[in-house]
Formats: C-alpha cells, structure tokens, sequence
C-alpha cells in the first residue's frame, strides 16, 4: 500500500526512487540509478503508462501470494492455507490422498510417482508441466503445519501422477511415515518479475518504437505484396492473408474458433515466408498446448519441422516436438559461436511468451524480422511492451471474446480515468494489447491493420447460431464448401426411448437445465 501512494503520478514517482537511492548501496543503487535515468527520459504519457501497469502488476503478484478477501475461489497461493479441502475439491484446485508408488527423490532426476485410491477425487484441473507443491495429509492440520515439496508435473493420467521435485532429497523418512499425500497448484514469482522487466525493457526502446506501441501515431500504410490465393484458403482467408503480407508494421487478426487461424493462417504464412523470404520468425503463443499445436502445423509443411527451435522444457512439450528444444539442439554444443551458428541454421523460434521473457539474451544471440503470437488475447500489456517494439513487423492472433486476459484485481481497481491514457484506449488495465489496439484501430479506421475471420468449420449451425448471437455479433457464417460443412448443417438423426430427456436429445442439439446454485 505504501508503493501503491507513489505509483499515482510521475512526480511521485520520482520522488520515491530518489529517496530510496539516498538510502540504498551497492548493486541496487546501481540498479535504481538505471531505472531512474529511463524513466526520466520518458514523455509524461510514457511515465504515466509505465506507472499504470507497474501498478497492476504489483496489485496481481500481491493477490497471488494473498487472495482476495471474501472470496474463496481467488486465494492465490494463500488458497493452500486459507481454503478447506472441501472448497478445493469443489473447484478441482487439489488431488487428494494420494499414496506413494515410486520414490526416485534421493537420484539426480528426483521424480516421485503417487497413485490415486478409493478416497482421490475424481475432477481436477492439473495437467502436464504445471508447477505443483505436494503434502502429506493430515488430518485437522494445516499444509504449512507439514513439509512442503515444490516441483513440476512430468506426466499424469487417470491412474498416476508424476512430479519432479525441485531439489533431490537426502532423508526419504518423511516419505515412509505418511501413507497419504496432497497435490495442489503452486507459482512462482518469475512471471510477475519478467512482466516488470519488460516494463524496464520498453523503455529502453527508441521514441518511434514506443510512439508505435502506444498507438500515438497510425501504423504505416500497406505495401503491394505477391500473394497468390491459395486454392486451400477460403476467399476470406485469402483476403486477410494479402493483408497480413501487406502490412508494415502490425496487423491483428481476430478469429473465433474453428476459423483456422493456427492449422490454417499460421500454417499458410509460414510456409509462405519461408518460400518467398528470408525473414526470420519468432512464433509465440500464452499456453505450452498452444505451441505445441504450432509446432504440429510447422512439421505439416515440408522442411518446416528442420527449421524451427522450440524454447521450454521437456516437461511442458508435447513428445513428439521434444527433440526440437533448444536444450536438446545444443547437448553437444560448448562454445559461444556454435550456439550463435544453431540459431543462424535455423529461421524460426517458438516458444510460450514467457519462456522468452525468461530468456532476453535471445534478442542478443539472434536478430528477428516478424512477431507472430497466438493467443494474444490472453497477453496483458507489459509482456507485449518488452517484446513488440523488438520488431519491424508483427501478426498478433486472437479471440477476446473467448480467451481473454485473466486478472485477479476487482474491476475497480483495474479502471483508468486519465484522460490522456484513456485517450490511446486504455480505461481498464485488465485488459489484454491485442484488444486495446485492436479497438484503437476500429475507432481510427485504420481497416488496413485489422480484420477478422467469420466463418467456421467446428461448430454444427445450431450452436453456432447462439455463440454468433451472443459473443459475436451475428457475424459467424458456416465456412462453405469444405467437408465438414454438410456435418454442420445436417440434421439430427437420434432415436428416442421416449423419456423426456431423451426426446429432447434427439431433436436439439443445444439445451439448457435450470441449476441452483448455492
């Protein structure tokens, strides 16, 4: 709170890093003489950018380590100690009684496989490559009264669950002296410090590029491009295609789902880059499973799976792509310039967008052409300001109606009612880039760096007509001769048994129950 009085205004500000400079040496002295030189080189509308998302950060890595007051199901990490187990069961936020088939805890690769028993719940949200903190359970005792193992989920099913732990063990007693264990979420700060690193990054950036950023100035006029349709391509597709190839500085792309724009758009211009250019490529996306489905479109064109490295762990990768991880690419590599030559032999990088916040010498071990993100809609804003401004063009992909940034702070806090912030689109910090720049180009008709795809091949015409008509605007069309469009407009061909469930079953494809909620 006392941080928060000085994040109001850039006068403030200053103020604050100034005082804490006279009483600061060393290294952190060093370290806030940095900050300070850049951020009074900012404009006073960059200063007052700069505030407002250091602000919400901090607001976010606060609630992470506390929750939110009054409401259970935003505890953060304090959800370990404050929640009962009932409340975690009840949102598939714990794996509980767990019992030990396998302890390799005490090997350099130190791994612990838990089985489920007749006492686990049956939902939970977990998967592959989450971070995790394991427990043993007793009984009217809180976690934190227990030894508490932090690590990283390397494989879970329906029967067994895997974690690495962060550190091997010396003293496997614990081990033997509980027969259940418990699984909960865990987190760590580093997202929260790459997201205040980028913050620092983007003011390191030339006035134009921060200018382009913050949409102070119009994103330069299309240029012709030699983009033959494609006969795979829709008409749609094939127009917004000539636009993205067009485009100078950025473009946006909104697509709902099932409009293609992973297995098609990103596919399509890849293989196009690498056909017709010698650009150089780095592919993003928020979520691992997201790379991973962009890194199946790229082993679909030909050559494009010998191009790419992947940045991430093993743990967080499909299989199948493992072997194109960095990690892996560079086992034998023990100088400097041979890991400067694998990334000069290969033309694209993939990778979540914060395991390359993660890893800034990046940018210094290989120069980079075109941002593509995926999911950018789920991207707030100071991870966006230390990578977008690296680039002379980028494509950023998504669907704020469907996967929207997630944040914990109630709405009022996120609110912005600076006018000269309010002015560029920002009036709420929750928001993601993607949208606050999409809905700048709308109100400024700058058409030619944004557009958005309508029709979809997922969904059958029934359900598609409800999401059109409340999440889209009426827009979203059945895509036309394509295979799967006869599937999406036939009609149902179920036999009843003629109960009322099963009558209504066979005659509608979208059906609502009445719930009470509790």
């Amino acid at each position: 709170s006392g941080l928060d009085a000085y994040l109001q205004s850039p006068k403030s500000f200053t103020s604050f890093l100034q005082k804490e400079l006279s009483q600061t040496r060393g290294f952190s002295k060093r370290d806030l003489e940095l900050l300070l030189e850049q951020y009074q080189q900012l404009s006073s509308l960059e200063q007052k950018y700069f505030l407002a998302m250091t602000a919400m950060i901090a607001r976010e890595h606060h609630l992470a380590k506390t929750g939110l007051e009054g409401n259970n199901r935003n505890n953060g990490q304090a959800a370990l100690w404050i929640n009962s187990i009932a409340d975690k069961v009840d949102q598939f936020a714990v794996i509980s009684y767990l019992t030990i088939l396998e302890n390799h805890t005490a090997e350099d690769e130190p791994i612990i496989v838990l089985g489920r028993s007749e006492l686990t719940n049956e939902l939970a949200n977990f998967r592959q490559g989450d971070l995790a903190v394991l427990y043993p359970v007793k009984k009217d005792r809180s976690p934190l009264m227990n030894q508490l193992f932090k690590g990283s989920i390397v494989k879970i099913s329906g029967i067994t669950i895997s974690i690495r732990l962060r550190a091997k063990q010396f003293n496997n007693s614990v081990f033997q002296q509980h027969d259940y264990w418990n699984v909960e979420h865990d987190m760590l700060d580093s997202s929260f410090n790459a997201s205040y690193r980028a913050l620092f990054t983007f003011s390191t950036f030339d006035v134009r590029a921060r200018q382009k950023f913050l949409t102070l100035k119009p994103p330069a006029p299309p240029k012709r491009c030699s983009w033959s349709h494609e006969s795979n391509l829709t008409e749609e597709q094939n127009a917004i295609m000539q636009k993205i190839l067009s485009s100078e500085d950025y473009f946006l792309l909104w697509g709902p789902p099932g409009t293609g724009k992973t297995s098609v758009m990103v596919k399509t211009l890849v293989k196009h880059l690498l056909e017709n250019t010698t650009e150089q490529l780095l592919i993003l996306a928020y979520t691992n499973r997201a790379v991973d489905e962009i890194c199946g479109a790229l082993h679909h064109i030909e050559g494009g799976s010998q191009e790419y490295l992947r940045i991430g762990s093993r743990y967080g990768s499909d299989p199948r792509y493992s072997h194109r991880l960095l990690s892996e690419q560079m086992k034998e590599i023990q100088r400097r310039e041979d890991l400067r030559n694998l990334f000069a032999d290969h033309r694209i990088v993939v990778g979540t967008v914060s395991s390359v916040l993660g890893k800034p010498e990046l940018f210094r071990l290989k120069s980079f052409d075109r941002l593509i993100v995926d999911e950018a809609t789920q991207i707030l804003e100071p991870m966006m300001a230390g990578l977008v401004p690296h680039f002379k063009k980028t494509l950023l992909i998504g669907d704020h109606r469907q996967l929207a940034a997630v944040v914990t702070q109630p709405p009022e806090q996120r609110k912005i009612d600076d006018p000269a912030l309010t002015a560029i689109g920002l009036d709420d910090v929750g928001n993601s880039y993607f949208e606050r720049v999409y809905h700048r180009c709308q109100e400024e008709d700058w058409n030619w760096a944004f557009d958005h795809l309508t029709r979809q091949g997922r969904m059958h015409q029934e359900i598609m007509e409800f999401a059109s008509r409340h999440f889209y605007d009426g827009q979203l069309k059945i895509m036309e001769d394509t295979v799967s469009a006869n599937d999406q407009t036939s009609p149902l061909a179920l036999q009843s048994d003629g109960s009322a469930l099963q009558n209504l079953l066979a005659k509608k494809r979208l059906l609502f129950f009445p719930v009470i909620s509790d």
